[in-house]
């Protein structure tokens, strides 16, 4: 990062033209004004010593650069003189309000939380860097999921973005992970995974970062975050995401035209998301097939969920699959629920509710709910619930805390306003109630196969 920053000092950094053969030209920004920021002063002192080592005693002279513990100037050579700064800040939001970075490096952000301002501080940087067209970088371990830190935000920003929900904000995110599923007693897999997750840092030994995860004053959480750069799940989550991720199926495995699925559905109006998802029959694949989501920012302000877009995707689903079973969460929706019971109830195996062929009331069965969800969690835990790879499913999936009740363990949001959404995953605790009790009621037939010709005697 101390070598990031040094280009953005005095470097050829932004993108001015390109040559005759098509190849890029490189040139200073207009100010170039360097800060790194850290939630204390002594994580900046790594980026800042390391720039001593860093610029020749050429670059030194070209650029008249003065370095300093904290601050460094130079004159950029390359164009008429203008001052250059680079500079390690406190970590006060109040102090970093007004600055003009061409270029702000975050260190560590999965240690800015609620707790320390990091969130505020944050929130003042990227003003500050977009309003002169600066740059934003953040260098982290990777966060614990819960802890809302700007880490953490950031991730959710990204899958957001790549998910289609929210407009492209131009951020990339870069994380080499290791493979889901390292034994982390195993040497060999151990190995393996240390020698993936640290790409180009070749100075990491493996050998002795083994004895480390080995040590029992190291927490496997910590392991996998700061060795193998594995998300970390909440203390309160249901799900692990190295758990959930080893029962993936790419989408060329997912479902084909005509096959059985039970069709589950959870709707929300404005806030919460509106979901439908299919669990195909014969070995319980589950693949959303619909999402509808509150984008967040401007283009969220009076967003609403167009009902009528979610009927014609029914009906999509109604014609493209063998629809075997159809329960609706009512709540909301009531009518259009009812229009679904009349249009599609003739060709259901089983009712949702003895009142209704499609709804099913997720406030009036929380035993059920309960018993059959924790069914539903071991089965995510013996890998026995294949997924659809879908970045959403994840999402709400990692998203999703245990909530304990009468019955058993539930399931909830991190909190009631909480913008982690969670409703792709109420969706598939649906599914997996419906297709239980299609299996119990005895009505499940084998699915005609078509006909093959058989000869006998010669004929």
């Amino acid at each position: 990062m101390a070598s990031v920053c040094a280009m953005e000092f005095v470097g050829p950094c932004r993108l001015v033209g390109f040559r005759a053969d098509g190849s890029p030209i490189g040139g200073p920004p207009q100010e170039a004004w360097v800060q790194i920021f850290a939630t204390a002063a002594g994580q900046n002192v790594n980026t800042m010593s390391a720039l001593s080592t860093i610029f020749s005693q050429a670059a030194i002279d070209r650029y008249a650069i003065k370095l300093g513990q904290e601050v460094c100037y130079a004159s950029q050579a390359d164009t008429d003189g203008r001052q250059c700064r680079l500079e390690a800040k406190a970590s006060s939001f109040r102090a970093a309000e007004g600055g003009r970075p061409s270029m702000a490096l975050l260190n560590e952000t999965w240690h800015w939380v609620e707790g320390n301002h990091g969130p505020r501080l944050a929130a003042t940087i990227r003003p500050n860097a977009t309003k002169v067209g600066g740059r934003t970088m953040e260098i982290t371990n990777a966060p614990v999921i819960g802890e809302e830190s700007v880490a953490e935000g950031t991730w959710y920003a990204f899958e957001k973005q790549r998910d289609g929900v929210n407009r492209d904000a131009g951020i990339y995110y870069d994380s080499v992970e290791a493979p889901p599923g390292v034994d982390l007693a195993d040497e060999e897999q151990l190995r393996a995974a240390i020698l993936c997750a640290r790409g180009d840092s070749v100075w990491i030994n493996p050998d002795r970062v083994m004895k480390d995860i080995w040590s029992a004053s190291t927490t496997e959480d910590e392991s996998r975050r700061k060795y193998l750069n594995q998300l970390s799940s909440h203390d309160d989550a249901l799900v692990e995401r190295d758990t959930w991720d080893l029962a993936t199926v790419e989408p060329a495995d997912g479902l084909r035209p005509g096959e059985r699925i039970v069709l589950a559905f959870d709707g929300g109006k404005t806030d919460d998301s509106t979901a439908l998802l299919a669990m195909r029959v014969r070995d319980r694949l589950v693949q959303p097939l619909a999402l509808w989501e509150k984008p967040d920012g401007p283009a969220g302000k009076n967003w609403e969920v167009d009902g009528t877009e979610v009927n014609d995707m029914v009906g999509h689903v109604f014609r493209k699959y063998t629809v075997v079973a159809f329960f609706a969460d009512v709540a909301g929706w009531e009518g259009w629920v009812a229009d679904w019971s009349e249009t599609y109830g003739k060709d259901l195996l089983i009712k949702a509710s003895g009142k209704s062929s499609v709804g099913f009331d997720m406030r009036a069965n929380q035993r059920e709910i309960t018993t059959e969800h924790m069914a539903m969690v071991g089965a995510i835990e013996a890998q026995a619930l294949p997924h659809v790879r879908d970045y959403s499913l994840t999402r709400h999936t990692m998203n999703a805390r245990k909530r304990p009740n009468k019955y058993g363990i539930g399931f909830g949001k991190e909190s009631r306003e909480s913008k982690l959404k969670i409703d792709l995953y109420a969706t598939m605790v649906i599914a997996w109630i419906a297709l239980r009790r299609l299996t119990e009621s005895g009505k499940l037939k084998p699915q005609k196969r078509p006909g093959t010709l058989q000869t006998r005697g010669g004929f």
